[in-house]
């Protein structure tokens, strides 16, 4: 199997979009009120992949009306297009930057746009305007290279360079079916992203949210984490796992020292959403989409600003991983809630199947 050029590794794509197929995890157990928030997922719409939206591999599948065009040179994927179609511009070129064109260009700045439109295992997501402007962080499946790969780099589709780096590059994560996994053998295994103005979210809205696969529910552990690592009036932003019993665990929000934990111990999921959403002084953590723990800050002028690095699928450079990350997003400003269970129940419907 051919891996990407370490250089192609640092280019941000634009709309490039992968189909992997399921690996058939089973998920979280249901949770209250579940049965209303499915009954929204009607309100996103599943639109038909275009040309050149959705890597493959030559004999692999794809979407009814497309085939899968041969590799370009040097490279053991294509794309799947209509038949007869033009052949796809490469996924990076040589110049670094993207062939695609949906995904748009800041001509004053010269940065790449969020894509507009995201999709996964056959499921797709127009992003709303609001949403997509807000994007600070954007780690998704299809800008990785082939399942196998060991991966240095994760490049943030964003716009906003926040690229992930492997902590320790003698063990970095490897690339599966629907992420990457993480070496459990190896403390800190995971990401880095290096600090930057547009992760400090001050006193204002985001919404944080990590898909991501535990082995194990009795290890506590952080799926994300930007702290200063004070003991009190300390700054931070994070969700993690913490253990209830040596049997059972639910998941943790963190924002600054307001704790946000689940109401209730959960079956450890195999995958699962986890989304950390501050509206001014009131912060909520989901997971799957539903609500599962709220709580209010001290005032609404509280500031999560610190000068400290993003560590992903690890606290920190000694933490333990979790076992695989699927996707990192991190939006700055207000998020409706009506798009936000939207694009959960879309993040839900691509990457984590509930237990029956």
């Amino acid at each position: 199997m051919q891996r990407l050029p370490a250089k192609a590794l640092h280019v941000r794509a634009k709309t490039h979009i992968e189909l992997r197929l399921p690996i058939g995890m089973p998920g979280l157990a249901a949770f209250t009120g579940l049965a209303a928030l499915l009954a929204l997922t009607s309100c996103f719409q599943l639109t038909p992949p275009k040309d050149c939206q959705i890597l493959c591999q030559p004999g692999g599948d794809c979407p009814a009306g497309l085939t899968c065009q041969q590799p370009p040179p040097g490279m053991s994927y294509g794309f799947c297009a209509t038949p007869g179609a033009a052949m796809c511009p490469p996924l990076f070129s040589d110049a670094g930057a993207s062939g695609m064109e949906d995904g748009g260009s800041d001509a004053d700045a010269g940065e790449p746009l969020p894509p507009s439109m995201l999709c996964h295992n056959g499921a797709c997501f127009s992003l709303p305007d609001a949403l997509r402007a807000n994007l600070v962080l954007l780690l998704w499946p299809s800008n990785l290279p082939p399942v196998g790969s060991s991966v240095s780099v994760w490049p943030d589709q964003s716009g906003q360079g926040n690229d992930a780096r492997a902590i320790y590059p003698s063990a970095p994560p490897v690339v599966v079916a629907d992420g990457v996994h993480l070496d459990g053998t190896q403390l800190g295994s995971g990401f880095v992203v290096p600090d930057s103005a547009s992760l400090d979210f001050g006193s204002g809205d985001f919404t944080l949210v990590v898909v991501a696969d535990l082995s194990s529910s009795t290890t506590q552990l952080w799926f994300a984490r930007k702290s200063d690592g004070a003991r009190t009036n300390s700054r931070q932003v994070g969700i993690q796992w913490m253990l209830s019993s040596a049997l059972t665990g639910r998941p943790q929000g963190a924002v600054d020292d307001t704790l946000v934990s689940a109401n209730t111990d959960v079956a450890q999921p195999s995958t699962a959403v986890y989304a950390l959403s501050r509206s001014a002084e009131h912060v909520e953590l989901h997971v799957n989409g539903a609500v599962l723990g709220s709580a209010d800050l001290p005032s609404s002028d509280i500031s999560t600003t610190n000068s400290e690095d993003l560590y992903l699928g690890v606290g920190g450079i000694t933490g333990s991983p979790v076992d695989s990350l699927e996707t990192v997003i991190a939006i700055r400003g207000s998020v409706g809630s009506t798009e936000l269970v939207q694009f959960e129940a879309f993040l839900r419907s691509a990457f984590a199947t509930p237990a029956p």
